[in-house]
């Protein structure tokens, strides 16, 4: 029992000894922090906050509720179709859809939609247009999350056109 306890003394005591060292000036130390900070890898800066990714705007849906076939000019009786991701968005959010004439800000459509965190594309949404007139419109994507307190945070925007026909 004597044999391990010394063992035990022994091991603690070169732990304790190689832990002091000697002491390195003040000024070596400064200049291993500024030299240590300055090759630490920095981390990439993307986007933190909540933004959009693999939008889509067109006709129709694919099986997976991206939109199938894109293009941003529809005839006067086609609906719209979006879908897209928005990434680093609080639980509860919901983006704000709102359509204005180019020419103008007064908003001609307005819909809150859900955002569907368990899958991709998170919102695929489909904008009924069957009364509106020809001519240019910008969508507007907006963000809103009661946890967050975040009240429409912009998102983006997309342009499209109505024709009274679409080329095919």
């Amino acid at each position: 029992m004597k044999t391990v306890m010394r063992g035990v003394a022994i091991l603690l005591g070169l732990a304790v000894a190689g832990c002091g060292g000697a002491e390195k000036p003040s000024a070596t130390k400064e200049g291993e922090k500024a030299k240590t900070a300055s090759e630490a890898p920095q981390k990439s800066d993307g986007p933190k906050g909540p933004y959009i990714g693999a939008f889509r705007i067109g006709h129709g849906f694919a099986s997976n509720g991206s939109v199938a076939v894109e293009g941003a000019t529809f005839a006067q009786s086609e609906p719209v179709f979006l879908s897209f991701d928005v990434m680093n968005s609080p639980s509860d959010g919901k983006v704000r859809l709102l359509i204005h004439a180019a020419a103008e800000e007064k908003t001609l459509y307005q819909e809150d939609v859900p955002i569907s965190a368990d899958k991709s594309p998170n919102v695929s949404f489909k904008i009924e247009m069957k009364s509106w007139p020809v001519g240019d419109y910008v969508l507007r994507i907006l963000l809103n999350a009661v946890s967050t307190k975040v009240e429409n945070a912009n998102l983006g925007q997309a342009t499209l056109k109505i024709v009274k026909e679409r080329p095919k």
